[in-house]
């Protein structure tokens, strides 16, 4: 069943549903797995690989050149079936929380609401770009940083930016969602990560959040930023890649 957000894959056994997984184009060239769900009576017969190879047939089929996902680093399970159906790591992420309030603000941080130029080829050029792999997450999702996306975060009050010299010295996508609010990139110095998480966590008292996020590469130095504002390790999540079909465009990181 396909529609305006993706596709949607069921197995059945003489009518009734064991199994299913979504899909759905990121970009025109990288496509997005997700809810891959397998009933416990049916499992351990490759009914997950099946499904698996079905989505990734389907994107393939449609223009995919990458495919994505993502599992906890404690899904061992899950693990083995991404690599077993050809996926490698592209990169871990540690994810780090706050519940802790700050009631003043931090200096010199503030939120852009229009799109400037030059932005995209700006944050190409920080390192943070590569060791993110060109990648911003909602938490659970992980998506590619492209000019138009960069656009869209940026009119809808997601990027976060500081200032040296009358330019852009660090920047942060940031999303809002479920009383959560996640800091899925960041680009600059250290001490300008931790304005940033320190600024989320003003967030936390102002804007009615319940807890904020940030997911960091792991063993990024970006680490110590954040735990110096405050934030603990709760989880590390992983997210493989597998290569569809071949791209001249494609980078050493394998973004297109």
């Amino acid at each position: 069943m396909s529609g305006p957000k993706g596709s949607l894959l069921v197995a059945t056994i003489r009518g009734i549903p064991i199994g299913l997984g979504h899909c759905y184009f990121q970009t025109k060239d990288v496509l997005w797995l997700e809810g891959l769900r397998v009933d416990l009576a049916y499992r351990r017969r490759g009914i997950a690989g099946r499904l698996n190879r079905a989505l990734t047939k389907h994107g393939r089929a449609r223009g995919a050149v990458l495919s994505r996902l993502c599992t906890s680093i404690q899904n061992i399970a899950s693990q083995r079936h991404a690599e077993k159906v050809g996926f490698r790591i592209l990169q871990r992420f540690d994810r780090f929380d706050s519940s802790q309030p700050l009631t003043r603000k931090p200096a010199g941080v503030y939120q852009i609401r229009k799109y400037r130029t030059g932005l995209w080829r700006q944050i190409q050029r920080w390192p943070e770009f590569s060791e993110f792999r060109g990648l911003y997450s909602d938490g659970w999702t992980w998506y590619p940083i492209t000019p138009r996306g960069l656009r869209n975060a940026a009119e809808y009050s997601r990027v976060l930016v500081t200032n040296s010299d009358g330019e852009i010295s660090s920047l942060a996508i940031i999303s809002t969602d479920k009383g959560r609010l996640t800091i899925g990139f960041f680009a600059g110095k250290r001490t300008q990560a931790e304005q940033k998480a320190r600024y989320s966590r003003y967030r936390l008292a102002k804007g009615g959040f319940q807890r904020v996020r940030a997911l960091i590469p792991h063993g990024s130095s970006l680490t110590e930023a954040f735990k110096a504002a405050g934030f603990k390790p709760t989880n590390s999540i992983l997210v493989y890649q597998k290569i569809l079909r071949p791209s001249r465009e494609k980078n050493k990181d394998g973004r297109t």
